[in-house]
């Protein structure tokens, strides 16, 4: 053996032992993914898996769980993992650039989508995501959202509650505190200034106010008219006439992805 031959010998060795070394223990030794003919369902197989394993269409962004991960990863091994719900077009629909990518929280591992061609899909929205559709009926493989019909939006980190109402109005208490009548005997003509709905205890009996300030006239002579007022202030409570809480609005579809 000549020394190129040992040397070449040592350099496969070496190099062998790095890619050992770099290689984490339990990582995902294997990824295929597989387009059924009858459906085109795509459906994932891999081994070598540590814990879970997610998905994504683009490197470093594997998030995604399988919609069967309860049932398809078991003992380190995954079989026939869906995207998505196979009554779905998502569980049809390939990356743009045709590579599924896989991570179990150890290592990655990529697969290509045997038949696709890369571009623009359709959508890249998640499934049961929510957009606003303002074409009339929700487009294909989106069914409007008729729980959400006639509700304002309102962010929050949990979904799902309501409240809020289309009318609102106020309780009201309006009370007249006590006062005195100036009248002049020689003119008979004199104004009282109140409140509306409110009603003057005068000694002869009270006088409903129909309005804030209004006149009482005279042609004769009311003689000398002491001063006075009420005993104790007159007090009125209400509720104010229902009104609209809505600011302008323009309507809108909500459509969720199948």
């Amino acid at each position: 053996m000549n020394n190129s031959t040992c040397f070449s010998l040592a350099t496969f060795v070496a190099v062998t032992m790095v890619l050992a070394l770099t290689q984490p223990a339990g990582a995902i030794d294997s990824c295929r993914v597989k387009v059924v003919k009858s459906t085109g369902v795509i459906r994932v197989d891999a081994s070598g898996i540590v814990g879970g394993l997610k998905w994504g269409e683009e490197e470093g962004q594997e998030t995604n769980l399988f919609f069967n991960e309860a049932t398809c990863v078991s003992s380190g091994t995954a079989r026939r993992c869906e995207l998505a719900d196979p009554a779905t077009s998502a569980s049809r629909t390939p990356p743009e650039d045709c590579t599924l990518y896989l991570h179990d929280g150890v290592a990655p591992c990529s697969a290509w989508v045997a038949g696709c061609t890369p571009g623009q899909r359709k959508s890249s929205l998640p499934s049961d995501g929510i957009v606003l559709w303002d074409g009339g009926a929700c487009p294909p493989g989106f069914t409007e959202v008729t729980a959400y019909s006639d509700k304002f939006l309102v962010g929050s980190s949990t979904a799902g509650s309501e409240g809020g109402a289309t009318a609102h109005n106020h309780s009201v208490v309006l009370t007249l505190s006590n006062h005195t009548h100036n009248v002049d005997p020689d003119g008979g003509g004199h104004t009282h200034v109140g409140l509306p709905s409110s009603t003057f205890g005068a000694a002869a009996g009270g006088i409903g106010a129909a309005t804030s300030t209004h006149t009482h006239g005279s042609s004769t002579n009311l003689g000398t008219v002491a001063s006075g007022g009420p005993s104790t202030p007159n007090t009125n409570s209400g509720m104010t006439a229902t009104a609209s809480s809505l600011p302008p609005f323009r309507t809108i579809t909500l459509c969720r992805k199948d």
